[in-house]
């Protein structure tokens, strides 16, 4: 009976190891191996016109934090993320609660906000740039016809980094609200009963009942926008190249420029494996904080 119940462990192991494989595989070739790959070359001086990579230890690094370009583009990635992951966040729950509700042409509404997020982004970009445009965009004809002064968004240092913001505020806050549907559909409706009969008006229940039960979706969204806002690339090389004057230069885009413009691999995967290291700190750190107020249904 013994040898039987062993076989049997046996072959579910096997089974599971089975199906696992496929994906353990993926994760092997497109996660494991590129990040030994760049942590590698990280130690190596590799540029297009170098024949064969050349170990020279942690000279990288040293280059990497005396790199004024890098810091600017470190400060810029700051200053984007603290300004777009709570609005996105915010506006995410706030057209979840709204929308939530059964009211005439939710699901339009709905299709409406998340409509950014499966729409090529390109084509999107191209129309933000002729919205945003200093001589014949339509915000600054907006702004004329009631009297306020145009100004040139994308072309200014001062602005340039909040209107990119803007921009990835719009497409992010759709993404954010199907994660807090989902959260807000999965709360037990009787909770909302009790509390109407104890006399809670809606401020009460949103505070008592659906923030705390949406807790664990706040941690999974704060993970979410925290690695999307450091990825930004694609709104920045076609708006703005990181000008004027490398003010909406973005740590992600300055890996890229480095690696697909300069052609310096080694310095490239310097700072990706610099990302990584204080991205995954940041993600820990703040999961690990809010995991201690959060409330997980049984």
């Amino acid at each position: 009976m013994e040898r039987i119940s062993r076989q049997k462990r046996t072959r579910d192991t096997v089974k599971a190891w089975t199906l696992l494989a496929p994906s353990l595989i993926f994760m092997a070739m497109f996660t494991f191996y590129p990040f030994v790959k760049t942590f590698v070359l990280s130690f190596y001086k590799k540029k297009l016109s170098t024949p064969a990579a050349v170990f020279n230890g942690i000279e990288n690094y040293v280059r990497a934090f005396r790199d004024p370009g890098f810091a600017r583009s470190v400060e810029n990635t700051l200053v984007f993320c603290a300004v777009v992951i709570p609005a996105s966040l915010i506006l995410g729950l706030l057209f979840a609660c709204l929308l939530n509700r059964k009211t005439p042409g939710r699901t339009a509404f709905r299709a409406m906000i998340f409509y950014p997020n499966i729409s090529p982004m390109v084509g999107f970009y191209l129309v933000w740039m002729y919205l945003l445009a200093s001589e014949i965009g339509y915000i600054n004809r907006i702004f004329e016809l009631i009297g306020l002064p145009t100004h040139n968004w994308l072309g200014d240092s001062a602005t340039v980094l909040y209107a990119l913001a803007v921009i990835y505020i719009w497409q992010q806050a759709g993404y954010m609200m199907l994660f807090y549907l989902s959260g807000l559909q999965n709360i037990d409706a009787s909770y909302y009963e009790a509390a109407t009969l104890d006399g809670a008006n809606e401020w009460q229940k949103f505070r008592s009942i659906t923030f705390p039960l949406l807790m664990p979706t706040t941690v999974f969204t704060v993970t979410l926008s925290i690695s999307n806002a450091v990825q930004v690339v694609d709104s920045i090389a076609i708006l703005t190249r990181g000008g004027p004057n490398n003010a909406s230069s973005m740590v992600m885009y300055y890996i890229y420029n480095m690696s697909f413009g300069k052609f310096d691999y080694g310095m490239a995967a310097t700072y990706s494996v610099l990302l990584m290291i204080v991205v995954l700190t940041v993600i820990c750190l703040q999961n690990f904080g809010l995991d201690r107020i959060t409330h997980y249904e049984s």
